[in-house]
């Protein structure tokens, strides 16, 4: 569809002639008008697609004064005619941001030329002000908190959500500083993060922040931020926060109240290890002293029935050894609630124990290789490795199918390390993180209490590598 131009020219053959040479290029002319108000009044009525504007018309009212009209009241771009190139006209013209000047006389190329770039100026402009509207809209309605800052943190925009979550007012703006609202603590985050954004033009990833409100409460935001250019230079960052406040509370109740699961725990552990061992005591001292007696009495009588009762003697006999079985039960019970060892002489001995032990009752070869003798422990810290121990090899009695064991333990700086390492089938990574791996649970939960870490590496039909690292001291 051909473009319509409106001709606003007071003398009449030269708007003929520059009608005939607008129609030779492919132009329609809407009309032409010979003064200001005329052209005004034409290009309300017919809309054109483009005014071609002489400064000197008929009239009251000039060219200069009619573009203005036209272009700010029916966004119609306008190309100014004039023989007058001085100064002060030119001064008056620039006021009215035309899109071209043609200088009379001119050839019908130049304006062809003239015409087209103010054409595709203009909707270039249309095309950016509308781009510029939408993004408005959307900055003002965005529920998301929008806001810009230049390099330095000095607020130049916010939108509505943003000033409301606040507390602040537009006119505000210009006193905040993004860093202002921040703790003390989160300004070096804060400024690693805007190094990031003007390096690379935008952060990798979401930061959290706890932002000071007006009325000096706090909420928790994440934020985005990327470079704004203009003319190719970096001048200021947009940033998109969303509110987390709520999300933080829910986080930190979820913390603190895993944390008092995580003491009581503990505090149960504690009281089960005291229970164990009290009854360890009574068992091995009340029952053992109780059996010893009565198998000295049984030595006593056996001592004192004539040889030709043999069958009496017998049955003796045979009491005593139900006697000795019954102690060596006794021990063995009182040593697995409670091993001795570990009270009276310390973790290594009862580890060294444990392991001859395990090797006794499952026929699993066991090695021990202790690289560090002077390791000392609290009681409490020694009896978490020894039961951290004991349960690992309850495992792999019950799931590796291993013919060998290799154990560990050693003393790197100021932190103990335990290895235990069998030659089975190999956990699988499910059952890793697998919640129903209770005693892999009970190992992390004591290695988390002792500040300490711990890992589980598996290679199928190879073997289990569990290894746990802690501090010597709390």
């Amino acid at each position: 569809m051909k473009k319509q131009v409106l001709i606003a020219e007071d003398e009449r053959i030269v708007a003929e002639d520059i009608k005939m040479k607008l129609e030779h290029v492919g132009y329609n002319v809407a009309g032409i008008a010979s003064s200001g108000e005329e052209s005004v009044q034409k290009a309300e009525k017919l809309h054109p697609d483009l005014a071609l504007m002489d400064i000197v018309l008929e009239g009251k009212m000039d060219g200069i004064e009619a573009a203005g009209i036209i272009q700010s009241r029916l966004n119609i771009p306008v190309v100014y005619l004039t023989a007058y190139s001085d100064k002060k006209t030119l001064s008056r013209a620039k006021v009215t941001e035309p899109f071209g000047f043609i200088i009379k006389p001119f050839e019908t190329k130049d304006l062809f030329t003239t015409i087209e770039m103010a054409l595709y100026r203009h909707k270039i402009g249309n095309m950016l002000k509308e781009s510029e509207e939408r993004y408005k809209a959307l900055f003002n309605r965005s529920m998301s908190y929008i806001f810009l800052h230049d390099i330095n943190g000095q607020f130049l925009d916010a939108n509505k959500a943003a000033l409301k979550a606040l507390g602040y007012k537009r006119e505000d703006i210009p006193s905040l500083k993004f860093t202002s609202m921040l703790d003390e603590s989160q300004l070096p985050q804060a400024l690693k993060t805007l190094e990031e954004i003007i390096r690379t033009g935008r952060q990798k990833k979401p930061s959290e922040y706890r932002l000071r409100r007006q009325d000096g409460r706090y909420i928790w935001v994440e934020t985005e931020g990327s470079l704004i250019y203009k003319e190719g230079k970096p001048c200021a960052v947009q940033g998109i926060a969303r509110d987390i406040t709520e999300r933080r509370r829910t986080e930190e109740a979820l913390r603190e109240s895993k944390e008092q699961l995580r003491n009581l725990a503990a505090h149960l552990q504690s009281i089960r290890e005291d229970e164990r061992a009290v009854m360890a005591r009574e068992i091995h001292d009340e029952l053992g002293q109780a059996l010893t007696a009565i198998k000295m009495d049984l030595s006593w009588l056996e001592k004192k029935i004539p040889e030709e009762q043999s069958l009496v003697l017998k049955k003796t006999r045979s009491m005593t050894e139900l006697v000795d079985s019954t102690i060596q039960t006794v021990q063995r019970i009182s040593s697995e609630l409670r091993p001795g060892l570990l009270d009276d002489v310390g973790l290594l001995a009862a580890i060294e124990w444990q392991t001859e032990e395990f090797q006794k009752r499952t026929g699993i070869a066991c090695e021990l290789s202790v690289l560090s003798e002077d390791i000392i422990l609290s009681q409490e810290r020694s009896t978490a490795v020894f039961r951290i121990f004991q349960e690992t090899l309850t495992n792999i009695t019950r799931h590796a199918k291993a013919t060998k064991v290799i154990v560990s333990l050693i003393k790197k700086g100021a932190r103990l390390e335990l290895k235990v390492n069998d030659n089975g089938k190999g956990i699988t990574e499910e059952k890793i993180f697998d919640p129903k791996s209770l005693g892999l649970l009970g190992i992390q939960e004591r290695v988390h209490f002792l500040e300490g870490n711990m890992t589980i590496k598996g290679i199928r039909n190879k073997g289990t590598t569990v290894t746990v690292t802690m501090p010597l001291t709390e």
